[in-house]
């Protein structure tokens, strides 16, 4: 089972160009059932949700409208949303979503929030500060050891102290650690987007977003967004049995106002760190797979390439990374010589906490795709890829 940490290195491993979100390491490592590499970049993974006492108790209905196929409509961005008096107002659901998208990227806050998947929970502070200087960001995780990631200003620091490590990698891509936040507002293709019921979450009057997939290839989504400042103070991931993959929920929560600067800096002192503390610097480099034969060939609908990279794991060993997304799931194929992942996990299907992995070998190499999508949408991706000579 994932932890927080474990996600948040994860997701942005899983879903961007420069592959970290919330250094899968920050949360207990997760390395069973996967390859070696695999296991290494995921093995800090960070999952997030979380249902707090006081947190709205979800009907099995909603749950099953949100995370079923929508069926055929009117387009959703036509209707009006509705305020908490009943008047209607002229944003429609889209650029609703928009507006919280935009939010999680220009907007400064800080808080404490509860991550849950399964039934495994863990409770992290975040404080993000946005100025003309850019956007930092601290994460540390409340529960077990102190492990916290940081960002500032397009690098990326992740401090695992059980392993007496620091990993540092440079990014363009500066919005939130927080896992759930989509990377992309452009998701019509994919998800029919709906109003809910405004809510009262955590103190904070909230729209409810509905993302309704299109058909059985990606997870359902549904957000709680302070109708004033449109931050997200609550969210949800349904999967294709419209159960609750993961959740995430602030518990405390402060929009804008000056923000703590001690809140952003590191909680270990780098000067003072014994000698056996490794530092890692991340090496990743863009590629180009066509060139090599690589091919894909067959994506589930309204997926589409965003990213290829190359990852050094070691001195020998260099990973492939091939990055899909329909702009809220994301799926990552791995190519690995056959050899260097030997001792991982065996071929076919696997599930590693909320995500789906899908391992077959392709001549002298192992390709492993991995996602938070169902399992038949990872497995079309990693079958889609071919190597032609």
């Amino acid at each position: 089972m994932m932890t927080l940490l474990d996600r948040a290195t994860g997701v942005r491993c899983l879903s961007s160009l420069h592959v970290v979100r919330l250094p899968l390491a920050l949360f207990q490592p997760l390395r069973m059932g996967m390859p070696k590499a695999i296991g290494l970049l995921l093995g800090a993974g960070l999952s997030w949700a979380m249902v707090s006492g006081t947190a709205h108790a979800q009907s099995p209905q909603e749950a099953s409208r949100v995370g079923q196929p929508a069926a055929p409509s009117a387009a959703p961005s036509d209707r009006l949303a509705v305020t908490s008096g009943g008047a209607k107002d002229s944003i429609t659901p889209i650029e609703h979503f928009r507006m919280m998208v935009r939010a999680s990227r220009e907007r400064s806050y800080s808080g404490v929030f509860m991550y849950r998947q399964g039934d495994r929970s863990e409770t992290a502070r975040i404080a993000r500060l946005v100025d003309a200087s850019g956007a930092r960001e601290r994460v540390e995780i409340l529960d077990g050891s102190p492990r916290e990631i940081v960002l500032d200003r397009g690098e990326v620091e992740c401090y695992l102290p059980d392993v007496r490590r620091i990993t540092i990698e440079s990014v363009s891509d500066t919005r939130s650690l927080l896992p759930i936040i989509p990377p992309s507002a452009e998701i019509s293709a994919s998800y029919t987007v709906q109003l809910g019921e405004p809510e009262r979450i955590a103190g904070f009057d909230c729209l409810t977003i509905d993302l309704v997939p299109r058909d059985a290839m990606r997870y359902g989504q549904r957000y709680w967004v302070d109708r004033n400042s449109h931050l997200l103070v609550k969210a949800q991931m349904l999967d294709e049995n419209h159960q609750i993959v993961e959740q995430i929920v602030f518990t405390q929560l402060q929009v804008g106002g000056p923000i703590d600067p001690n809140l952003l800096k590191p909680g270990f002192d780098l000067d003072r760190l014994s000698n056996d503390w490794r530092v890692e610097r991340s090496r990743v480099k863009v590629a180009n797979f066509g060139s090599s034969g690589w091919s894909l060939t067959s994506l589930p609908s309204g997926f589409r390439k965003t990213a290829e990279i190359t990852r050094d794991m070691s001195r020998t060993n260099r990973v492939g990374q091939i990055v899909v997304s329909d702009g809220i799931s994301a799926v990552s194929i791995f190519i690995e010589p056959a050899q260097a992942a030997a001792n991982g996990s065996p071929i076919g299907l696997s599930r590693a906490g909320a995500f789906h992995v899908f391992k077959r070998q392709v001549e002298d190499y192992v390709i492993t795709a991995v996602g938070e999508a169902p399992a038949s949408s990872v497995r079309k991706v990693a079958e889609g890829l071919e190597l032609r000579h």
